[in-house]
């Protein structure tokens, strides 16, 4: 269609499919990336993968989606399994949706997923869904699993895996240390409350005895007192009645 165009002079016009498998035969390449790397294919390799992706869409339904992409959370979602993307030679639509490449994730159990749009290097907005008519990625998945290259760069992984694994110890550790300083810290400070409060308790204690003492001493200053108050009378009695005699 695009050579019939230019023999006539007709300038190219967008085409627009509603089948993402009428779109296909315009794919320039597709590529292959394993945690945000691309993998380096042979010719036959190349070939091979073009042949599985169309054997993955084969009686497939493109759907209207519901899911909308960006830019920024899928190139970090990219860094994180295995994507394919389908460059096009010209400017498409798929049911009135404009890109130029096409992004998807593979997922060997999936029955339908999520074709996610990009416009001059800009993967954002509406999707498109892809439904398998039944059938999963599973074969898709063995085939790409399959290639020395992927398989290469997934046994790199485990030595990822352990890095994130030994980091996640060393900030489980960091943060159990922390419980128990925070824990000395918490038992220090109830000791002290507590050594507080028996001092303010005994401050009390005294406090109440000094003012008790008084009320006892005057009370025996009185007693004191009377005492001799009546030693005193019963002396001057006796001195008058020797003086009458």
């Amino acid at each position: 269609m695009r050579f019939i165009f230019f023999a006539l002079g007709v300038p190219m016009m967008i085409m627009s499919f509603f089948q993402v498998t009428d779109a296909l035969p315009f794919v320039q390449s597709q590529n292959l990336f394993v945690n945000g790397h691309e993998i380096v294919l042979t010719e036959t390799e190349q070939a091979d993968l073009k042949q599985q992706i169309e054997t993955l869409f084969e009686n497939s339904h493109t759907l209207p989606a519901l899911g909308v992409v960006f830019d920024n959370e899928f190139k970090t979602d990219l860094q994180d399994g295995i994507f394919v993307s389908l460059k096009f030679d010209v400017p498409i639509e798929i049911n009135d949706l404009p890109l130029d490449e096409l992004w998807f994730r593979v997922s060997p159990e999936a029955f339908g997923f999520n074709l996610c749009r990009a416009n001059h290097g800009i993967v954002q907005g509406r999707c498109i869904y892809v439904d398998l008519n039944g059938k999963t990625m599973q074969n898709f998945s063995d085939f790409v699993n399959s290639l020395p290259q992927v398989q290469e760069k997934l046994a790199a992984l485990p030595n990822v895996q352990e890095e994130i694994g030994s980091s996640q110890q060393k900030i489980a550790s960091q943060e159990r240390d922390e419980i128990q300083l925070q824990q000395v810290a918490e038992e220090g400070q109830h000791a002290e409350n507590e050594a507080d409060s028996a001092t303010h308790s005994r401050s009390q204690s005294e406090e109440q005895n000094e003012n008790k003492n008084p009320q006892n001493l005057s009370a025996e200053q009185t007693q004191d007192t009377t005492d001799d108050k009546q030693n005193l009378d019963s002396k001057n009695l006796q001195n008058i009645q020797l003086s009458d005699i």
